[in-house]
């Protein structure tokens, strides 16, 4: 495929998922509100817990939504009122992050109701806007084939010439090395716990101790935050480009700018010693498209860190070579969980992430990590043998089990007539019981299903149970696994839910999809508890 036949696919594909997301939109505005909170149309009983600026978190008791940042949304309050044209900063277990002109009342309640389709309209403007031979036409020739990525660029470095931390294993040390040589494109491979976050500090430290700048970019803030306040563990200029909202957690030693153009300002007012380290700047991909890609900046980094690689879309991630680097350094792991699509394109070849898409393309421009430094060895014998070996990646472990069954599984016998599908009061009864009594041992438990409404079940018999013991301050999390990944914790409790056997069987490849699998039991790092009916055959994953 040649670079205008490649893009066309991307437009077309863009286009279409624009066209889905509208029909989808329009479809649901005459469902009652019931319905509408099941589909992720509405989230309802929304109060105001944080706020900076024009920035607002806001708390919910029930959120399905799969809202993304740069989405548009309309806030209705509980007078009736309404504003439209909300931003989505980012959207996290519970709590949204909106941007709004417009002053919210912290006393009142608000819903959310999504009501456009926007998000895709930067995108699609800045790929329409690539000609050939223009910054970023290279690095879409290499990701449809039309080109093959470079092992090297322009004034590699030299592992031998700077410090490497001497923590880092043979793996890590051979990922940093191959960054170093400023290749076109090259993947890191971090399943579970193996340190990729490290990895990317040790490269964007010595690349701004080189005075070169780096980019780092990630799907959510949150994302990029983690993997920024890693970095400012070492003596580099940090600077974080994003709603002062999403900067509380990070690093004081870091610079805070809510906009691009803020910090283009402060660093024009900054005389740059010949010497001086190279800026290292974090910003979400949806802020990278709108500042670097779209908009002059005059900010010309000479790599791109993109974290969490494996949650983003080969659409998004085909704009990355418009930020002007010639060497992108993808870090993921494909065997967790994929990006979100939309039902009807889930069989389009461009469904996929972008780091897959390189990794599967240019398998000898990978790097995995082996070692994880977070499951025990049982646990990882587990992850092993369902979700890595399959794929010809064996993963070690240098921690020891603390119990002698790191792998439980509780099963429910069966009855003919068993009811439970989505919801399964049972089952929440036992895994109360579980989380109490992990808790009451002083450890960090969290609790996943894949099922919205045994997450609510669940999350109700445990906060009763906890009140009961005196246990408030303790309650671990509850959640599905889309909103689990990147957490890890002593204890995982997984319950699965389903006991109708015609149910589960209809959606039995759903409950063992192996990346689901996969992030449910790699969060934990001394065990993991399966609570099930036995009908549920976890041989079968």
């Amino acid at each position: 495929m040649v670079f205008e036949e490649y893009k066309d696919s991307l437009l077309d594909y863009l286009n279409q998922e624009k066209i889905l997301m509208e029909r989808d939109i329009e479809l649901h505005q005459d469902l009652p509100d019931e319905e509408k909170v099941e589909q992720g149309y509405l989230i309802p009983a929304c109060r105001i817990t944080n706020h900076l600026d024009d920035s607002y978190e806001l708390t919910a008791t029930e959120n399905n939504s799969k809202l993304r940042a740069g989405d548009k949304v309309t806030l209705v309050c509980e007078d009736g009122s309404t504003i439209k044209g909300v931003t989505i900063i980012e959207n996290f277990f519970n709590r949204i992050s909106i941007a709004t002109e417009k002053t919210l009342d912290k006393e009142k309640e608000y819903e959310i109701l999504v009501t456009e389709a926007v998000l895709l309209d930067p995108l699609i403007n800045l790929i329409e806007g690539l000609e050939n031979g223009a910054p970023g036409s290279f690095y879409l020739e290499e990701l449809c084939g039309a080109e093959l990525p470079e092992e090297q660029g322009c004034y590699p470095i030299d592992i031998g010439s700077v410090f490497v931390p001497p923590r880092l294993n043979e793996a890590q040390l051979s990922a940093v090395d191959k960054a170093l040589n400023r290749p076109s494109l090259h993947c890191i491979q971090g399943p579970p716990g193996t340190g990729k976050t490290d990895v990317l500090a040790t490269i964007a430290r010595i690349f701004s101790e080189k005075g070169k700048e780096v980019l780092v970019i990630s799907n959510t803030h949150q994302a990029v935050n983690n993997a920024l306040n890693a970095v400012a563990q070492y003596p580099v200029p940090v600077v974080k480009i994003g709603e002062t909202l999403k900067a509380q957690e990070l690093d004081d030693r870091i610079q805070k700018e809510k906009t691009f153009g803020a910090y283009l300002r402060t660093r024009k007012g900054k005389k740059r010693s010949r010497n001086a380290k190279g800026a290292i700047v974090g910003m979400t991909l949806h802020g990278a498209i709108i500042n670097l890609g779209l908009r002059s900046s005059g900010f010309s980094p000479s790599i791109v860190l993109v974290d969490e690689a494996g949650q983003i879309p080969l659409t998004f991630g085909s704009a990355i070579g418009t930020f002007g680097s010639g060497s992108v350094i993808f870090i993921g792991d494909d065997r967790q969980m994929p990006p979100i699509f939309h039902p009807e394109l889930k069989g389009d070849e461009l469904s996929v992430s972008v780091f897959s898409h390189v990794a599967d393309m240019y398998p000898d421009f990978k790097t995995v990590l082996d070692t994880t430094y977070r499951m025990n060895t049982e646990i990882t014998d587990f992850i092993n043998k369902h979700f890595y070996e399959p794929y010809g990646i064996s993963l070690k472990s240098l921690r020891e089990p603390k119990f002698t069954d790191s792998i439980e599984v509780k099963s429910l016998p069966s009855a003919p007539d068993s009811p439970w599908e989505d919801y399964n009061p049972e089952e929440a009864v036992i895994v109360a019981d579980y989380a109490l009594q992990y808790v009451k041992k002083g450890l960090e438990v969290a609790v996943v299903t894949p099922f919205r409404k045994q997450v609510n079940c669940i999350r109700g018999l445990i906060a009763d149970l906890f009140e009961t013991n005196n246990m408030q301050d303790r309650v671990p999390l509850v959640d599905t696994v889309e909103r689990l990944q990147g957490q890890s914790v002593d204890v995982i409790i997984i319950s699965t839910s389903a006991s109708n056997p015609q149910y589960y069987h209809n959606i039995e490849s759903f409950i063992l999809e192996r990346h689901r699998m996969n992030v449910m039991c790699s969060r934990a790092k001394d065990k993991v508890i399966f609570v099930k009916n036995d009908i549920v055959d976890l041989d079968r994953m």
